[in-house]
């Protein structure tokens, strides 16, 4: 008779843990990126301009940004599975009202709630982590995540433009989310508990999260509104520099406290400054770049001269062929990082990702070698998101699990809005007779090479910093994180 060794019962019971798990981070990647399609027919139905309606987007990205530090917290404190129950909840209760809204504002209400999805990852990293105590299981579990993560952002894009076709309204697409957060919701509650609640000693800092979701909220406003306001308007200068204040007063308040928000000691260590700064710089330039790259595909050469005169299935195709390889790399980072090292993933990452764009510079005539470099960039990502939060997760103490992610979101959703903010001054700025500039295209990929290249050296140092680490110290001790 033979036995199962614990390992063997680990990886026997992997899927059956992990599969509620990527099923909401599924919904999660598909309300991050559902509602894009829809704003023409949602402006029609409620009567409103496009313009009035990004208050949706707004509301949305603002919830996110000011809720996931106290959400991922609270995971920390009174365990990860049941707060990430009660984020399931909103956001499943923000998508129903999302599709049954018969105004504008329940709309609003239902992004607010919505819009607490980033707190879905780090919670679910939280869960994995508790879940799963060997270090290669756990690294597969996060690999997958992040995967599933990218797969739901190219499914929301693909599945809505399918649902909501002309004449039929957005109905469908809208209802495509609420029932999939539904279910996730209630595939939370289904079989015994697999695994244990971590509790830390520790409380809340409630006027803590406040003041942060308020600077963070005001930051973002002026970030997303500042095209609208004017760059230079009393109302943008006010509220980033408001919201910059707000912050830093925010971090002299936490320093000082015994039980702060965020262990901003712990936290910003320089083993964990590295991860944050190239997460910063990719979605400054992954989000960022976005625009920019959709118009140009779909811009006639005919007629301005340089483009690549796709039409919006073609272009639809494209975005999710270079999605498909972001899910792909992702999914395959565990195993690519046991072999060279999670660092040295980032570094890859990196690279492909400044290869991509600056190839996109010099071949940008050729439609084949753009969407090739389109890839190699998207294919990049993959490695970046996959490694990154990897490393973090690995090297937040357990105490701060949730919160060390969190910040990761964080940092990832600040840099994606600054990016966008960025490259759509610079696009605007190359503007002429309503039509960017090829030397107006060529400049925003430049900018994307040159903060990938910014980041691979970032990833480079730390990854030789941490080899020339390992070597120094040959014994370490074991703390539970490898």
């Amino acid at each position: 008779m033979t036995t199962a060794t614990p390992s063997t019962a680990v990886r026997s019971t992997f899927w059956p843990a992990l599969t509620s798990l990527l099923f909401i981070q599924l919904f999660s990647g598909i309300v991050q990126m559902y509602f894009i399609p829809l704003y023409p027919s949602l402006a029609h139905r409620y009567h409103l301009q496009v313009g009035t309606l990004s208050l949706a987007l707004i509301m949305f990205t603002v919830s996110g940004a000011s809720s996931t530090l106290l959400f991922a917290r609270l995971g920390d404190l009174y365990g990860h599975r049941r707060i990430l129950r009660l984020v399931v909840g909103l956001v499943a209760l923000g998508s129903v009202l999302i599709a049954v809204a018969p105004t504008f504002p329940v709309l609003l209400v239902g992004r607010v709630l919505q819009g607490t999805y980033p707190a879905l990852l780090p919670l679910t990293f939280g869960v994995v982590q508790t879940r799963f105590a060997d270090a290669d299981i756990r690294r597969r579990g996060y690999a997958y995540v992040n995967a599933v993560l990218s797969f739901g952002a190219s499914v929301g894009l693909l599945a809505t433009g399918m649902l909501a076709r002309p004449g039929h309204g957005p109905s469908w697409a809208l209802w495509f989310p609420a029932v999939g957060t539904v279910v996730g919701f209630g595939l939370l509650w289904t079989g015994r508990r697999a695994e244990p609640t971590p509790v830390h000693a520790g409380r809340v800092d409630w006027p803590g999260a406040v003041l942060f979701g308020i600077g963070l909220a005001s930051l973002l406003l002026g970030v997303n509104q500042g095209a609208t306001w004017g760059w230079h308007s009393a109302a943008t200068i006010g509220a980033i520099t408001g919201g910059l204040a707000v912050i830093a007063g925010w971090i002299v308040a936490e320093l000082r406290m015994r039980e702060p928000l965020v262990d901003l000691r712990v936290l910003f260590r320089p083993q964990l400054l590295p991860p944050y700064a190239i997460g910063v710089g990719f979605y400054f330039g992954g989000i960022g770049g976005q625009v920019a790259l959709s118009t140009y595909l779909s811009l006639s050469p005919h007629k301005v001269g340089y483009g690549l005169g796709l039409n919006a299935s073609i272009v639809g195709l494209v975005i999710g062929g270079g999605i498909l390889g972001t899910t792909v790399l992702a999914a395959c980072t565990a195993r690519f990082g046991r072999i060279v090292g999670f660092r040295w993933m980032m570094a890859c990452g990196a690279l492909m990702v400044t290869a991509g764009y600056t190839g996109m510079i010099v071949v940008h005539r050729d439609a084949a070698a753009f969407i090739a470099c389109h890839v190699l960039s998207s294919a990049g990502a993959g490695l970046i998101i996959a490694s990154t939060r990897t490393v973090v997760a690995e090297l937040a103490p357990p105490s701060e699990a949730g919160v060390a992610q969190g910040m990761y979101e964080l940092a990832s959703v600040v840099g994606g809005a600054v990016g966008s903010a960025a490259i759509s001054a610079l696009l605007t700025s190359a503007r002429s007779a309503g039509v960017v500039s090829e030397r107006g295209y060529e400049m925003t990929w430049s900018v994307s090479a040159a903060v990938g290249l910014a980041i691979t050296i970032i990833a480079i140092l730390h990854a030789l910093r941490h080899k020339r680490n390992a070597l120094a110290t040959p014994t370490r001790l074991v703390t539970g994180h490898p």
